[in-house]
């Protein structure tokens, strides 16, 4: 073979490897497209699994509790009924509308509860009944040109049902001085407005005004909250954390009573007496308070026992004590059941941009025995009727006439001596120097004997009744 054809025969086989090399890459190409379709014509054959949202977090809206009297048939009150609840709603914009109306939205409630029948009420069908009606009435747009507001669900959180006034009278009998007790009949307090305690908190709270501006020389404002009634659970339910408690005495009364202070007035507190005006406000972290915030609770404390003790002077003088302090409510049972009636008083106290609360909460059992007095307070001018009344009886104290026997001597005999005396004996005796006078067996004063005017007469040198020295040196003599 000439080199002419080893040649050709070298240069076609360098053709011939670059094509072989475009057609295997084009082969694998091919392949792996064909195997990338069949794997992806698999997988659009799977059905496609719908994605689940999370649902929205729920919305809720607490009321207060209501109190309202119910009327039988007759048109004559026969029940009253005690019920709180919380309503679900859509959406924050719903929960923010009825929380700017809520004087229109309390209205519309306690006319729909009003109109009830306890004996419907009484049943699991009047409850569910009572939900759809609350729904129906809260539907309505609460002012005009705004839209209606929807009401998912109706939560009851308190629900009370008292007993009727007739059957009551039946289990009590016949009126006289003995009155059973029945633990339930706590819950009729509900009916009654303690008007003095009323009064005792205002004074109160202007009295704890001047003394907390006396503490942190700033001018703080404080409103009294309306007076709670509810269980005991309802009010420790509420409590924030973490959250001041002190239990307190008030003699002689009989039971414990709470003064609870709100961390965030805590804290005000404590910023302003270090020099802050409330541009940093403290975060409640569920912490326990340190041992400045416990030196600085425990001097608002002192003057806060001291203005309530002077507010319930005008009432009725009580001694309020202190007793201990506790951080957790589950420490402080002053109930003998979660379940038992407590009057909760809130108060509001506001320094400048900040505020902060603080209630004072009393189990009703412990005030029961000053119920009349609380619901009927004394006029404002009795005492001076109790000072005139007083005056007229010391007058005709002062004229009564009593029979003041001086006794001269004394002396001590036997028995025997005296069965052995007869007429002409004499029995010696020492000359006192200072006769007590006596007044019905009495001893009243000591003084010495003479004559005056041809009569015996005794000079008065001391009163032994310190009250008559004190009646002596504010009344002159005759």
């Amino acid at each position: 073979m000439s080199d002419n054809a080893k040649a050709k025969k070298g240069s076609k086989r360098k053709l011939l490897i670059p094509v072989l090399l475009i057609l295997t890459l084009a082969a694998c190409s091919v392949a792996g497209y064909a195997v990338w379709r069949m794997m992806n014509k698999h997988e659009g054959d799977k059905p496609e699994v719908a994605k689940v949202e999370p649902p929205p977090a729920p919305v809720f809206f607490a009321l207060d509790t209501f109190t309202v009297n119910l009327v039988n048939p007759d048109n004559d009150p026969d029940r009253v009924l005690y019920v709180g609840f919380t309503l679900r709603l859509p959406d924050e914009d719903t929960r923010r509308r009825m929380n700017d109306y809520l004087p229109e939205v309390r209205s519309r409630l306690l006319l729909l509860l009003s109109r009830q029948s306890a004996a419907a009420l009484a049943t699991e069908q009047g409850k569910q009944a009572l939900v759809e009606q609350i729904k129906q009435a809260l539907t309505p747009p609460l002012v005009k040109g705004q839209p209606p507001q929807a009401v998912n669900d109706v939560l009851f959180t308190a629900f009370i049902l008292s007993g009727s006034a007739e059957e009551e009278k039946k289990q009590n009998g016949p009126e006289g001085d003995i009155r059973p007790y029945d633990p339930n009949t706590q819950r009729r307090v509900v009916r009654e407005r303690l008007q003095a305690l009323e009064i005792i908190n205002e004074r109160f709270a202007r009295s704890f005004r001047m003394a907390l501006f006396n503490l942190l020389r700033r001018s703080p404002d404080i409103s009294v909250g309306a007076i709670k009634i509810q269980p005991y659970h309802e009010f420790a339910r509420n409590l924030p954390v973490p959250t001041n408690l002190n239990l307190i005495h008030l003699k002689p009364l009989r039971g414990t009573a709470l003064v609870v202070f709100s961390p965030s007035l805590v804290f005000i507190a404590v910023d302003n007496l270090f020099g802050g005006d409330g541009r940093f406000p403290t975060k409640v972290e569920g912490r326990e308070f340190t041992h400045t915030e416990q030196r600085v609770i425990r001097r608002m404390l002192k003057l806060a026992l001291d203005g309530y003790s002077d507010a319930w002077k005008a009432i009725y003088p009580l001694d309020v004590e202190y007793v201990r302090s506790e951080m957790q409510v589950k420490f402080t049972n002053i109930t003998t059941s979660p379940n038992d009636i407590v009057v909760n008083t809130p108060f509001q106290v506001e320094i400048g941009n900040l505020v902060g609360e603080f209630n004072i909460c009393i189990p009703f059992s412990m005030i029961e025995p000053l119920r009349e007095l609380l619901v009927n307070p004394p006029l404002e001018n009795s005492r001076q009727e109790d000072n005139h009344w007083r005056d007229n009886l010391v007058k005709q104290v002062q004229h009564s006439e009593l029979e003041l026997i001086a006794h001269f001597a004394e002396t001590s005999l036997r028995l025997s001596r005296i069965l052995q005396l007869k007429p002409g004996d004499v029995l010696p005796i020492e000359k006192p120097e200072r006769i007590i006078a006596h007044v019905d067996s009495v001893p009243v004063l000591t003084s010495q004997y003479g004559t005056m005017n041809g009569q015996y007469a005794l000079r008065v040198e001391h009163l032994i009744n310190p009250i008559l020295n004190s009646l002596n040196e504010e009344q002159p003599h005759d």
